[in-house]
């Protein structure tokens, strides 16, 4: 099994204006950090924790363990400036991705002294089930002034090759495998094709076999023939348990998929919603022509297991 780490961070901004018709804005807090919390890292996955935004009066800073407002005063689900706005950095060192998004606080709700802000699942409305929080400066919100909240989500995918050994559970003809595996196409998080969202990691796609090495990062494919399996796609394995913050990514390809021309897997590529990735087999991971042999009467089971954290 082969281990993919990817990294999360959040920030906010608020807005606040001074009427529904003028819309002058008279605070405006700039880019901050805000906390991720473990429940939030469980949603990644298992919900879709993008969808609202709460608003409270409590001061107690946030922490990790947190799994609702301090003190929930108001909601909205209503899209607000620059909601949806994608950025990507498709460049070295880090290729990462962000979305914004953000919601409205109309005149006559959410009338308070807000001092937390969060986002959260669309099943919840009532601030008990968050992706985020954090204690911000007060701010007095008028009974005909407007709020945008906006949170910013930025995803790192791992830009350094893991070299590791399929393990004995998964050797051929008792030959364990070295491995290298790394990232590809991440010059292409630009918000078009492939990193057209953040809802949750999964959606595992394109799978294929290749005889040649691994590509580069910003390579679409591993280099040689290839071949695309059986029609098989990955499947997620098992049930996930809160606090893993991964799942396993397991393939099962039969008798006719991925028999290449010389008989011999090189490279394997595999693909998740955020990013794409190859690993490369061989005793030695630097020697040409290492493979592992498959032929029609062969079949072949493979997992990746994609993981995500706070970025630090």
């Amino acid at each position: 099994m082969i281990q993919l780490k990817a990294g999360m961070s959040g920030e906010y901004r608020c807005f606040l204006y001074d009427n529904e018709q003028d819309m002058n804005v008279i605070v405006d807090t700039g880019w901050h950090p805000n906390l991720i919390v473990n429940i939030g890292l469980d949603q990644y996955h298992t919900g879709n924790p993008f969808q609202r935004t709460y608003i409270g009066s409590g001061s107690t800073p946030a922490v990790v363990t947190q799994v609702q407002m301090d003190t929930f005063e108001a909601e909205s689900a209503i899209p607000g400036i620059s909601d949806g706005v994608l950025s990507g950095n498709a460049s070295a060192p880090d290729y990462e991705f962000s979305q914004i998004k953000s919601r409205r606080f109309a005149a006559g709700v959410g009338t308070t002294t807000i001092q937390e802000i969060a986002m959260g699942g669309s099943a919840d409305n009532s601030g008990t089930l968050i992706f985020n929080r954090v204690v911000i400066a007060p701010i007095v919100k008028g009974a005909t002034q407007v709020l945008d909240v906006l949170f910013r989500v930025t995803l790192w995918p791992p830009v350094i090759d893991v070299i590791g050994t399929v393990g004995t559970a998964s050797t051929v003809d008792g030959v364990p495998y070295e491995t290298i595996t790394r990232c590809l196409n991440l010059d292409d998080n630009n918000g078009s094709t492939v990193y057209s969202s953040i809802n949750p990691i999964g959606g595992a796609s394109s799978f294929k076999a290749f005889d040649g090495n691994l590509g580069s990062i910003t390579d679409v494919n591993p280099l040689g023939n290839q071949d695309n399996g059986d029609g098989g796609a990955g499947s997620d394995t098992g049930t996930y348990t809160p606090g893993d913050n991964f799942f396993d990514l397991n393939f099962d390809v039969g008798l006719d998929g991925w028999v290449l021309p010389s008989e011999l897997i090189r490279t394997l590529r595999g693909a998740v919603r955020h990013f794409t990735f190859q690993t490369q087999f061989g005793e030695d991971p630097g020697a040409v022509g290492a493979a592992i042999p498959k032929t029609a009467s062969d079949i072949m089971d493979f997992t990746w297991r994609i993981s995500w954290d706070r970025k630090p």
